[in-house]
């Protein structure tokens, strides 16, 4: 039942592991049972050492078993270990990675956000474009901008956004919160940019 539940292809070694345990313990019975088969009944032996023999036979071949199934079964369960380890450690080191590039990529971006007073829309587009997100960075969805809006300066912000176009823009949703923030800038530009302009990010709770 042990050698089902480990897969050859990704942990061969544990497998052989019980292999080779098994064909011991084989190999240790059929030497037992040679034994027996020697004392033939032609030959005089004490009863009661041919009484109780098959039985002390027994017990040595069951406790040598379970001997060696408990030893093989610790080095497949440390073999396993140390492969998932490795495994773990591997994948550990790639989201580290990976998480790294997103930062020096926010970081980029708020390097422009601090160079100009206004990043125009263009601006924030062409910069976006150069890095070329979906072909370099795949896990990169979207980048987005999402200034801190004041109540004072509510109605001239939605004014600014509809003047470049956005009729419809608005802020939403529209229930009051501690923040106000508008999604008013996302790369790349598409459907999903387009339904996410105006989105108070502050608003989800995630």
């Amino acid at each position: 039942l042990y050698t089902t539940v480990l897969p050859r292809e990704r942990f061969g070694g544990a497998t052989q592991h019980i292999e080779i345990g098994y064909s011991k313990i084989m190999s240790a019975g059929k030497d037992i049972f040679f034994l027996l088969a020697r004392l033939s009944p032609g030959k005089r032996v004490s009863p009661l050492f041919g009484k109780w023999l098959p039985w002390v036979a027994l017990i040595v071949m069951l406790t040598a078993a379970v001997s060696l199934w408990m030893k093989e079964r610790n080095q497949a369960a440390h073999q396993l270990q140390t492969e998932f380890n490795s495994h773990a450690q591997e994948v550990q080191k790639i989201i580290e990675r990976r998480m790294q590039v997103y930062k020096l990529i926010l970081n980029g971006v708020t390097g422009l956000l601090a160079a100009s007073s206004d990043v125009t829309r263009d601006e924030f587009h062409d910069y976006l474009k150069t890095l070329e997100l979906e072909k370099k960075y795949p896990g990169v969805k979207a980048v987005a901008f999402s200034p801190v809006i004041h109540e004072k300066e509510r109605k001239a912000h939605i004014a600014k956004i509809r003047s470049e176009g956005f009729r419809n823009y608005q802020l939403w949703p529209e229930e009051p919160h501690d923040i106000t923030t508008a999604v008013v800038y996302h790369e790349p530009a598409n459907e999903i940019s387009q339904r996410l302009l105006g989105f108070n990010m502050y608003a989800d709770p995630t």
